[in-house]
C-alpha cells in the first residue's frame, strides 16, 4: 500500500469543496486559531457553469484514476452526496506536534459519500474501510482521517512527520547506517585481499533471514577485526626499511590460488552486508508501524478537540469572519490577523538578528508599538470564474493608523509616458506613490520594529543619526512618485571578454579577445521629475565619480565599472521626465517625438494605464516567448512549464486602489480559450502542472 501524499490530499481537497454559506453547523468545528479559512460556492458556481457540461476530456487522466473520479464529479457532485444548499470550509491549522489540514463538507447523503469516497480511497489503500466509532463513520490511514455523521463528513490531513526519526535506531539511523556499512565494507576489502573469507570459502555462514541476524553480524565482525589486527601485526613485523627509514618493500604473501565466486566482488551481495540491510529493513519497518499508530491516534485526537470545541473558540460567531464568508463569490478566503502579525513580526525578527544568534529568534523584546501597527488588520479575498477569465480580489482592511500612511494615488500615471510602450511590449507595472509618505510610513514601521530588538538602543541611535544627516529634500523631491517599468521586448547584447580561444591550425589555445552575441530583454523604466535641479545634481555627481558618460543632450551612459567599460544601458532627461533603458535608439533618436501611434501599446494594455494610477499588465505569448529565446540553455522540464502556460493564458492585469479604510487589488487571469469555462481551464492548468496529478 502506498502512503497518501499531499498532492493526494489536494485532489481530495478539490474534489469535496466548492460551496460556502451561512451555516452555522459547520462554523462551529473551525476553531478560531486557524490560520486560514477557504469556502467555494456551491450555488454561485452553478448559476454560471453547467456542472453538466464540465469537459473532463479536456483533463488527461488515463493513469490515474483519482484524477478521474475527480473530474465525473464535477460532471455531477450531488451524485457524490454533496449538499448544494450547505457550506464547505477548508482551513490549516499550526499545532504544537500536527499542522492539520481540514475540509468540513455539508452531505445530503451520507451514503452515498461513504461509497464514493471509498471507490476514491481504494485507488491508494485497496484496503480500505469505515470503522464505527461513536455514533460516527471514521476511515484512518496514514495521516489521513475520513469522519462521518449524518449531515457532515469532516476530511483531516494531519502534518506527515518523518518516519525514520521514529525508528528506534538511532537519533540520526541513516547516518549510521552508512557508517557501519562503510566499515563493513573495509572489512570485506580486507578478507578479500588477505584471500581469507569465511563466508566465501563456507567456514561460517549467515543466515540472513534469521531473527538472530544482529548476534551473527556481531560475532563475525568481532572474529573479523581480530584477522585484521593479526593481519596488521604481521605487516608491521615483515616490513623492513632502508637506511633512510624509507619502506622499499613489505614481505607480504597473498595466496594467489584463491578463487573468487564474480558475483561476490559486488559488496553489496556480501552476507555480512545483506545481514547488515535486513537490520536496517526491519528497524524501518517497525518505525513506520509505531509511527503509524501514535500518528494515527494524534489524527483522531484532534478530531474530537474540532468536534466538542466551545462556540467562543470557534469561528460560528465572529462577526469580521462571517462578514467575509456570507457573500456571491465562487471563492472566499480569510486570514487569521493573528496568525499574520505573528509570522510577519517573527519574520522581520529574523531579517534583523544576525545569523549566529538565530537560536534567539523569536525572543522578542518589547512588541507593543509593532502590535499597535497591526493589530485590527484583517487580509481576505475572493475569487469567480467567470468566462474565459479568473477573477481574484484581495482586500486589506487597515487600522486608523496605516490608513494613516495614505500613499497610493489614485490618479493615472503620467499620459505622456505611454507614447514611448511600443505594441510589442510583453508587460510592465505602473505606479503612483507620494514618495514621502511612503518613506515616512516605512520609518514609523521600522521604528516599531526596532522596539522589538534586544540592541534597540544602538539601532535606534543609528537610525536617528541616519535621518538627521539625510537630505530630505533630495529624498522626497527628485521624482514625483508615478513611473512605469516596462519590457518592451528583446534586444541583442554583443559584449566583448578576452578568453582562450582553440587554434586548429596551430593546435594552441590563444588568449585574446571576443566578441558575444546574445540576446537580453529590452527594458524601460520612466518617472515624473519633480525637481529638476535636484537631478542635474546627482547626474553630476555620478558623472564625476565615472559612473555615466555624458552622450549630449541630456543623455549618459551607464558604465559597467566606474571610467572603464561602457553597458549597453543609457539615462536620459527630457520634457519633465527620466529615462533608464537599454533600447538606445528610442533614448538617442526617439525622445522629442516618441513612438507612431500605430507602434504604440493598444487594447486592454492600454486601456488599464489610461485608467489605473497602480496597475500591472503581461501578455502570455509575448512574454513566454521572450522568455523561451532568452533561455535557450533552460531544462526541458521548465520550457515544458513555460509552454503549458504560453498554451493556457492569454494575459494578465493586476490594479490596486484605495476604498475608505482598505486597500483593494484586482487580479485577472485571462485564459486562451474563452470559449470553455474558466473552471475547466483552470483545473487542466494544474493537471498539466502536475499539482493535481
Amino acid at each position: 500500500m502506498k502512503f497518501l501524499n499531499l498532492r493526494t490530499f489536494f485532489v481530495a481537497v478539490l474534489l469535496l469543496t466548492f460551496s460556502i454559506s451561512s451555516a452555522q453547523s459547520l462554523k462551529q468545528y473551525i476553531p478560531a486559531t486557524s490560520n486560514v479559512v477557504i469556502g467555494i460556492n456551491w450555488k454561485s458556481l452553478e448559476s454560471k457553469i453547467s456542472f453538466a457540461q464540465f469537459n473532463g476530456e479536456q483533463v488527461e487522466t488515463e493513469d490515474n484514476p483519482f484524477m478521474s473520479l475527480f473530474i465525473r464529479v464535477l460532471e455531477n457532485p450531488t451524485a457524490f452526496g454533496i449538499d448544494m444548499d450547505e457550506p464547505s470550509y477548508y482551513f490549516n491549522e499550526l499545532g504544537d506536534t500536527v499542522n492539520n489540514r481540514v475540509m468540513l463538507i455539508g452531505l445530503s447523503n451520507r451514503k452515498t459519500f461513504m461509497e464514493k469516497s471509498l471507490e476514491m480511497l481504494k485507488m491508494n489503500d485497496p484496503e480500505a474501510s469505515y470503522q464505527r466509532v461513536g455514533n460516527t463513520d471514521q476511515y484512518a490511514y496514514d495521516n489521513l482521517l475520513l469522519s462521518c455523521t449524518n449531515d457532515v463528513a469532516i476530511m483531516m490531513l494531519g502534518k506527515k512527520k518523518s518516519v525514520y526519526n521514529t525508528i528506534p535506531y538511532s537519533s540520526d539511523p541513516e547516518f549510521n547506517y552508512y557508517q557501519e556499512r562503510r566499515t563493513i565494507s573495509n572489512q570485506i576489502d580486507s578478507m578479500r585481499y588477505s584471500g581469507n573469507d569465511p563466508y566465501l570459502t563456507g567456514e561460517i555462514e549467515l543466515d540472513i533471514e534469521s531473527d538472530d541476524d544482529e548476534a551473527v553480524v556481531e560475532e563475525a565482525e568481532a572474529e573479523e577485526a581480530e584477522e585484521v589486527a593479526a593481519e596488521e601485526m604481521e605487516i608491521e613485523e615483515e616490513a623492513y626499511y632502508d637506511s633512510d627509514e624509507v619502506m622499499v618493500e613489505e614481505a607480504i604473501e597473498y595466496e594467489e590460488d584463491v578463487e573468487y565466486d564474480g558475483d561476490y566482488y559486488d559488496e553489496d551481495e556480501h552476507p555480512l552486508m545483506q545481514a547488515l540491510d535486513v537490520k536496517r529493513d526491519k528497524l524501518r519497518e517497525e518505525g513506520a508501524r509505531n509511527f503509524a499508530r501514535q500518528h494515527n491516534e494524534a489524527i483522531k485526537n484532534q478530531l474530537k478537540r474540532y468536534t466538542t470545541l466551545k462556540p467562543k473558540d470557534t469561528y460560528a460567531n465572529h462577526v469580521r469572519f462571517n462578514a467575509v464568508m456570507n457573500n456571491e463569490h465562487d471563492l472566499s478566503l480569510w486570514v487569521n490577523p493573528e496568525a499574520v502579525n505573528f509570522m510577519f513580526s517573527k519574520g522581520l525578527y529574523r531579517e534583523l538578528v544576525s545569523y549566529r544568534n538565530r537560536d534567539s529568534i523569536g525572543n522578542l523584546g518589547d512588541d507593543t508599538k509593532l502590535r499597535q501597527l497591526m493589530e485590527n488588520n484583517f487580509t481576505y479575498a475572493y475569487g469567480d470564474f467567470n468566462q474565459g477569465k479568473l477573477d481574484l480580489k484581495l482586500v486589506q482592511d487597515r487600522n486608523e493608523i496605516l490608513q494613516g500612511f495614505d500613499y497610493i494615488h489614485t490618479e493615472k500615471v503620467n499620459q505622456n509616458m505611454i507614447k514611448y510602450l511600443p505594441q510589442e511590449t510583453f508587460g510592465y507595472i505602473a505606479m503612483n506613490l507620494s514618495v514621502e509618505d511612503y518613506f515616512e510610513s516605512y520609518r514609523t514601521f521600522m521604528m516599531a520594529v526596532i522596539e522589538t530588538l534586544p540592541v534597540k538602543e544602538q539601532v535606534t541611535a543609528g537610525f536617528e543619526m541616519m535621518d538627521i544627516f539625510l537630505n530630505k529634500d533630495i529624498f522626497y523631491n527628485t521624482l514625483k512618485g508615478d513611473g512605469v517599468f516596462a519590457f518592451t521586448g528583446l534586444t541583442t547584447n554583443i559584449r566583448e571578454r578576452y578568453k582562450y580561444v582553440y587554434d586548429e591550425e596551430t593546435f594552441e589555445r590563444e588568449y585574446k579577445m571576443v566578441k558575444d552575441t546574445s540576446l537580453m530583454p529590452e527594458i524601460l523604466f520612466m518617472a515624473t521629475i519633480q525637481k529638476e535641479e535636484n537631478v542635474d545634481r546627482l547626474l553630476l555627481a555620478f558623472e564625476h565619480m565615472k559612473l555615466f558618460t555624458p552622450l549630449g543632450n541630456n543623455i549618459y551612459q551607464v558604465m559597467e565599472d566606474p571610467g572603464k567599460k561602457p553597458t549597453p544601458f543609457f539615462i536620459a532627461k527630457h520634457n519633465g521626465m527620466l529615462f533608464v533603458s537599454n533600447n538606445a535608439d528610442l533614448l538617442q533618436n526617439k525622445l522629442t517625438t516618441g513612438l507612431a501611434k500605430a507602434d504604440q501599446i493598444s487594447g486592454n494594455a492600454r486601456t488599464m494605464i489610461e485608467t489605473y494610477g497602480n496597475c500591472q499588465y503581461w501578455d502570455s505569448e509575448k512574454s513566454f516567448d521572450a522568455v523561451l529565446e532568452v533561455g535557450k540553455n533552460q531544462r526541458p522540464k521548465e520550457k515544458g512549464k513555460i509552454r503549458v502556460l504560453q498554451k493556457r493564458l492569454a494575459s494578465g492585469t493586476v490594479y490596486t486602489k484605495e476604498n475608505g479604510s482598505k486597500l483593494e487589488t484586482d487580479f485577472t487571469l485571462n485564459f486562451s480559450d474563452s470559449s470553455i469555462n474558466s473552471l475547466t481551464e483552470f483545473v487542466n492548468l494544474l493537471h498539466e502542472f502536475e499539482i493535481i496529478r
